[in-house]
């Protein structure tokens, strides 16, 4: 299975194939929210298969903590 992930940024895409280099240009998870950004995961299921899933909230914070560790 393959993931990208998508930063929308004041309506701007930009890619990245983890969700910690999606975050890397954010200082903490209160920089995120307060400018309204979102991550978009696109899963590849097969050849042809896409599922497509806002990451929550949760999952962001988690991120954050895990890379300041």
């Amino acid at each position: 299975m393959s993931k990208l992930y998508i930063v929308v940024d004041e309506g701007e895409l930009k890619p990245y194939p983890s969700i910690g280099e999606a975050l890397e240009n954010y200082g903490n998870l209160a920089e995120f929210v307060v400018h309204d950004r979102n991550i978009v995961c696109l899963t590849l299921k097969n050849k042809s298969d896409w599922e497509i899933e806002t990451v929550p909230l949760k999952d962001i914070a988690k991120a954050i903590l895990e890379r300041k560790e």
